[in-house]
């Protein structure tokens, strides 16, 4: 819009100096038009002058001889006329000169009209220049902090597309070790559930131990009890003694195998 302001307010300037050109030209024209009436009216002064010497030199010739013929009245009189005729022409040449003297002042009045209208449009078209030029700077302004805008956004850009790729990465781990975490999980539940079954064996071998261990105690009694000189009792009491001993080894391995799965 200031553009479209500016090149109108420009285009008038040119009427204006177009029109002011005209003018200048029509005031010349009419200084010109003046100058030559002018040298009209000094060369009808001068006719005048001469007509006013040739009725002064008539005069004194009509004074000199009197009873002049009536040819010479009429020529006195055509003179007379002519005087009075030049008379009226000087006085329709001055009015004339009066006219264009008004006419050149109101040429003159308009031109310094038309002269102070371009003025004030020149300082008018000097204010939109600098406003112009301001809102060019502006936009300029605005346009790196745009184009700063852009890297930024490029730059943030970049970096959401890394913190994705981390987040991704970060994501998959998790999800790993979560997969990791569930089959530990599942281990651990079925290490627990092994060793229930193994704190269930124990305790039946604890207690089958201590059935055995009460039985030995029993059988020793009972040995005891018996007469030595029994052989049969005797080695009845040797093969049971080899039995407990090897329960107890069968259940020492037990122990210790569970021991060792623990």
């Amino acid at each position: 819009e200031a553009d479209k302001k500016m090149k109108k307010m420009k285009e008038e300037c040119d009427e204006l100096h177009k029109e002011v050109i005209q003018r200048k030209a029509e005031v010349n024209a009419m200084k010109e038009d003046i100058s030559s009436k002018q040298k009209l009216m000094l060369i009808d002064k001068k006719e005048v002058e001469k007509l006013l010497e040739d009725q002064d030199s008539l005069k004194d010739e009509l004074v000199k001889i009197l009873g002049v013929p009536v040819q010479l009245k009429k020529e006195a009189e055509k003179i007379n006329q002519k005087k009075i005729d030049a008379e009226k022409k000087n006085e329709d040449l001055n009015n004339q000169m009066q006219e264009l003297n008004s006419t050149l002042n109101d040429i003159d009045k308009g031109t310094e009209k038309i002269l102070q209208e371009r003025e004030d449009v020149m300082k008018e078209l000097d204010g939109k220049r600098a406003l112009l030029e301001s809102k060019e700077q502006e936009c300029a302004a605005l346009a790196r902090l745009l184009e700063i805008g852009r890297e930024k956004q490029l730059a943030i850009l970049v970096e959401r597309d890394s913190l994705n790729h981390k987040l991704n990465e970060r994501i998959f781990e998790k999800k790993q070790q979560q997969e990791t975490l569930i089959h530990m999980q599942v281990e651990k539940d079925k290490e627990l559930r092994n060793l229930k079954k193994m704190e269930l064996q124990l305790k039946m071998i604890y207690e089958s131990l201590q059935q055995e261990k009460s039985q030995h105690k029993t059988l020793k009694l009972e040995a005891e009890a018996i007469p030595k000189i029994n052989g049969v009792l005797l080695e009845r009491r040797r093969e049971l003694q080899k039995e407990i001993e090897m329960k107890k080894r069968c259940l020492a391995e037990q122990v210790m195998s569970s021991s060792f799965s623990y």
